[in-house]
């Protein structure tokens, strides 16, 4: 059963590169700040009859400042800095949330009713919701 919504997002999500796999940033969520935030893009294609993920880049963040909190709080955009080079760009996604965090070899079976074409690409983002909570985001790009 599909839980997702449609989502816009008016603003990129901007990331330091990271050479790390969905796994290793898992572990990494577990004990990090709150607001740290972290993803993986996969391209996904049918191959042989079977759903293929190749990670294609990662990135992660630590929580906003304050003032970068205030900014948003009143509705402006946080600027690119010079270490992020990694994005979810703005735009429209199908968008789900987990209620936990998948391990990469069960990644395909989840995205599986999203992969409506042959190929495609789709976020994994992770995030630090507060001390005992760390959430997973699917975000599909859409037209």
């Amino acid at each position: 059963m599909q839980r997702a919504i449609n989502l816009t997002l008016s603003t990129a999500l901007y990331y330091k590169a990271s050479s790390s796999s969905l796994d290793e940033l898992a572990r990494k969520t577990d004990n990090a700040e709150i607001g740290y935030d972290a993803f993986v893009s996969f391209h996904y294609s049918f191959r042989d009859e079977m759903l293929k993920l190749v990670p294609v880049s990662s990135g992660e963040r630590e929580g906003y400042t304050e003032e970068e909190r205030r900014i948003i709080e009143n509705g402006g955009m946080i600027e690119r800095k010079a270490n992020e080079s990694e994005e979810i760009p703005a735009g429209r996604y199908l968008f789900e949330q987990l209620p936990f965090i998948p391990s990469e070899k069960d990644l395909a079976r989840i995205i599986l009713p999203y992969a409506r074409t042959a190929d495609g690409s789709f976020y994994i983002r992770l995030f630090k919701e507060n001390m005992l909570e760390c959430i997973a985001q699917l975000l599909f790009p859409s037209a």
